[in-house]
């Protein structure tokens, strides 16, 4: 059981990020190209292995396939900011890091590890190469992490600011101040005061991670999306676009972009349609990637993708 002490204090400081920090995403991309992963993300890994940058190679090897390097989940928004953030990490911090993931220990780690400015360079070069696989894809994560934060503040508004934390671990559970997860290890965390940063991510297919501890400042929590970003081409978007021509679908659409998750009973009642009819416009939405949808209770919500936004 993995035992995580909270105080009021803690609770206070622990926040939801408002927008996605490019370079985690990046950090957690690459980790998921080194898992080779087959989940929702493996149309993703296949078109990137094949386009895969060799600058960008070094990075790959600061990243293990159980997770991401955590020196690299800089939370700047901005990914210049984030990037001077990467570089300026204490050496000391740089090798714990390394530690952690079991390092082969090649050359180049060992001279980033001392802080050297030639093994710094290859990385800042990694990384914004690494990057530009982004292209067309940032907007996605956005409206990923949107989604995410739409069903926590659902949460949150429900239930409180505790269900909302638990609701980033499978199965976890409130007893008295500490939140309990089930693991394979006994484990207790304590946060000092310094609370938590929680941070959705498109790249994350697995459990939730927890950083490291840093006195005087809050744990960043890494966890998997609420709905999966299938990170599809826009050109493998466009067949399903077609049955989106139709007087009501477009109004399901409308109401959905007006009034950010809304209920398949609350599009229904607004539209003068039945509940089925309306589950079934909304299904084809969905297959189109104009919105994603998540249960709550006993009610199914809608929340529109950016591209749903655009077009509604």
């Amino acid at each position: 059981m993995l035992r995580i002490r909270f105080t009021a204090q803690d609770l206070l400081r622990t926040r939801f990020v408002a927008e996605p920090a490019p370079m985690v995403e990046v950090s957690l991309a690459a980790a998921a190209l080194c898992r080779n992963d087959r989940g929702v993300l493996a149309p993703w890994v296949s078109r990137t292995r094949q386009r895969f940058p060799r600058e960008a190679a070094p990075l790959l090897e600061l990243v293990s396939r159980a997770g991401a390097l955590e020196y690299l989940w800089a939370l700047d928004h901005d990914f210049d900011a984030a990037v001077d953030t990467v570089l300026s990490s204490p050496a000391r911090y740089v090798r714990e890091s390394l530690d952690a993931i079991g390092s082969p220990g090649s050359p180049w780690t060992r001279k980033l590890a001392e802080g050297d400015r030639s093994a710094q360079a290859v990385l800042e070069r990694a990384l914004r190469s690494a990057a530009h696989l982004f292209g067309g894809e940032y907007e996605r994560i956005r409206a990923t992490l949107h989604t995410d934060m739409a069903h926590r503040k659902e949460i949150l508004f429900a239930d409180g600011l505790g269900a909302a934390v638990a609701s980033v671990f499978r199965s976890a559970s409130w007893r008295g101040d500490t939140l309990e997860i089930p693991h394979t290890a006994s484990l207790d965390i304590d946060l000092h005061g310094d609370g938590m940063v929680l941070l959705p991510t498109s790249f994350r297919t697995g459990s939730t991670i927890i950083g490291s501890d840093m006195p005087g400042h809050p744990r960043t929590v890494v966890y998997p999306a609420h709905v999966p970003m299938p990170l599809l081409e826009q050109t493998e978007r466009s067949p399903a676009l077609t049955p989106l021509l139709g007087r009501t679908r477009t109004a399901v659409l409308k109401t959905i972009t007006r009034n950010p998750s809304s209920t398949t009973s609350q599009i229904a009642n607004a539209l003068g349609i039945s509940p089925g009819r309306a589950s079934e416009h909304a299904g084809v939405l969905r297959d189109a990637g104009l919105i994603t949808s998540h249960r709550h209770r006993n009610t199914v919500r809608h929340v529109p993708t950016k591209l749903g936004l655009e077009i509604g």
